[in-house]
């Protein structure tokens, strides 16, 4: 029968948001995002850990995740929501020179009137991106 249900609303919301930011559609956040946001990259010792706070600040700090590695990739992997909550699972392959990882993340967004109004990033192995942001290239 779940197939026949239609999507969370939520779910949807993480979906077309995830979609703006991998095509790099800054109008289309504008309208998924409240203009209050709040975005929390917890991983320690990284370029992008901290708080950002509004839409343009997180527009500009999405747009520079990738530019900080030679390589970057994050996979969608599940999402999971309620009415007032949305968890994203995904995964992060990063590369600078000879040096890679691999991390699984989780994205938790707090959604006020249809928008994500606060989220929080998190390594599940905070150990493996934290090494690799403290190793300096040879």
């Amino acid at each position: 029968m779940l197939g026949l249900m239609g999507e969370h609303p939520n779910a949807a919301l993480a979906r077309h948001t995830w979609e703006a930011i991998s095509r790099g559609d800054a109008e289309s956040l504008r309208e998924l995002l409240s203009p209050e946001i709040v975005w929390h990259a917890t991983a320690l010792g990284t370029p992008w850990s901290g708080a950002r706070r509004g839409y343009d600040a997180i527009v500009d700090f999405l747009a520079r995740v990738g530019e900080m590695t030679d390589t970057f990739d994050a996979k969608w992997i599940d999402v999971l929501t309620s009415d007032e909550r949305v968890l994203v699972i995904f995964h992060v392959s990063l590369g600078i020179g000879a040096r890679r990882t691999e991390v699984d993340y989780l994205l938790l967004g707090r959604v006020e009137s249809g928008r994500l109004a606060e989220v929080w990033t998190a390594p599940l192995d905070p150990t493996a991106i934290e090494s690799f942001w403290a190793t300096k290239s040879g």
